[in-house]
């Protein structure tokens, strides 16, 4: 693991700390008839613990603009340890997912700024620091460098007004 990685996942730790699954409604952002908030809602049922298991990640990567805030709140910390926590050679397509979502087009900032409201300044700083790590990633540095540049400005646009 190069030191950048672990200096990365050290303050993930620190930032983001573990919290409770929101209950009910208050997981996904589309209350009502939302087919995917309803797929997303029933397949995170069996997954009630504050740390999030690869199987769980996986079903959230494909639909993270479903999670409400405190969705987002929940997922964030077992997210980003497993986007950075790989062993060399591979990669976690969550990454590539969450570099989409932090890099919303126009059309998206203010429905993607709504769903990060419950993280706080340190959180979307370190947000900007996963973005910085993954623009020096082998992988994520070639192959999304316009959506990481897209992340950088959004996430640098929250955390001036943070």
């Amino acid at each position: 693991m190069q030191p950048s990685t672990q200096k990365l996942l050290g303050l993930v730790n620190e930032v983001f700390p573990s919290v409770p699954k929101p209950e009910g409604p208050a997981l996904c952002a589309h209350q009502h008839g939302c087919p995917h908030c309803n797929y997303l809602s029933k397949a995170l049922e069996p997954y009630c613990l504050p740390d999030l298991s690869q199987e769980a990640l996986s079903v959230v990567h494909r639909e993270m603009t479903c999670l409400s805030a405190a969705g987002w709140r929940w997922v964030m910390p077992s997210y980003l340890r497993r986007c950075i926590d790989m062993p060399d050679g591979f990669v976690a397509p969550e990454a590539e997912f969450l570099i989409y979502n932090l890099g919303p087009g126009e059309k998206f900032r203010q429905e993607t700024a709504e769903r990060l409201s419950a993280l706080n300044g340190a959180q979307i700083r370190c947000l900007i620091k996963f973005i910085e790590w993954c623009s020096e990633h082998e992988t994520w540095g070639a192959e999304c460098r316009a959506e990481i540049g897209e992340a950088r400005e959004f996430l640098g646009s929250l955390a001036a007004q943070s």
